[in-house]
């Protein structure tokens, strides 16, 4: 991050999840005001415990927790003016909140697929623009979707959750042109399916399964230097896994008949 972290001040919804506690670590460490958003308050203090036990090694400030349901769309303003009314204004807005759901679209019932377009796209846009009106009134700022390459390329059985990323993607691509004439940036970061998204017994630094908890190590180092270099699209994939997105654009019943079994 580029400058004096120490005066940035930095919100991250789905601080319940590995990714959002491995972010809080990130972010923390290099000094940052940090405000963690979850359904789970409990989880959210021992995120705040654990990062104040590293407070002698790093220049930091107390985080706050603040248990937040964003999927209730007609609060999220209120929610906002709260934390700019504590702080002044946000620098880095990181939307995080993604639930996922695996299943068959015959199967899947309508409610189902509302409830997580509501979660991972309607919440998420909300507080994006919530948040936007202030950093244009303060002309700078950092939006960063974290989402899925399901938006990209989805696999049988994510349906509803793939559909859900593409519209945040769109949604991300549209925002950063709209604005591109004024200082704050607009970021996505695509990640590989996640086992899960819920905190282990280390906040999600460790844990019994390895490649979520290394992926959400890897997802939170990707954000900080996508940042840094004020990066536009990061893809956390294999190279074959990109290889086949660039043969979906071009060519796409040959990337049909060459990966329809690979996933």
């Amino acid at each position: 991050m580029p400058g004096r972290c120490n005066i940035y001040i930095v919100v991250i919804t789905g601080g319940c999840s590995r990714i959002g506690a491995a972010l809080a670590q990130k972010f923390y460490k290099r000094g940052c005001h940090l405000i963690l958003i979850g359904n789970d308050i409990n989880r959210l203090d021992e995120i705040k415990l654990y990062l104040s036990s590293l407070h002698s090694q790093y220049p930091t400030h107390t985080p706050i927790a603040m248990q937040i349901n964003l999927s209730e769309l007609d609060n999220v303003q209120n929610h906002v003016e709260s934390i700019v009314n504590l702080y002044g204004h946000i620098d880095i807005l990181i939307n995080n909140a993604n639930i996922n759901f695996i299943g068959e679209v015959i199967n899947t019932a309508i409610c189902t697929d509302m409830e997580i377009m509501t979660n991972n796209y309607f919440s998420q846009i909300a507080l994006t623009k919530a948040v936007l009106r202030y950093m244009l009134s303060n002309i700078s700022g950092h939006i960063v979707f974290v989402s899925s390459s399901q938006g990209i390329c989805t696999d049988p059985l994510y349906s509803s959750f793939g559909a859900s990323q593409h519209a945040l993607l769109i949604f991300a691509n549209t925002l950063r042109e709209e604005i591109q004439e004024t200082n704050i940036k607009v970021t996505t970061i695509c990640i590989p399916k996640m086992h899960t998204q819920n905190i282990d017994e280390n906040l999600g630094i460790d844990g019994d399964d390895k490649r979520d908890s290394n992926l959400s190590k890897t997802t939170a180092s990707e954000v900080i230097k996508a940042i840094e270099h004020e990066k536009l699209d990061v893809i956390i994939e294999p190279f074959y896994r990109k290889i086949s997105f660039f043969i979906k654009g071009l060519w796409p019943n040959l990337h049909y008949t060459l990966f329809r079994s690979k996933f």
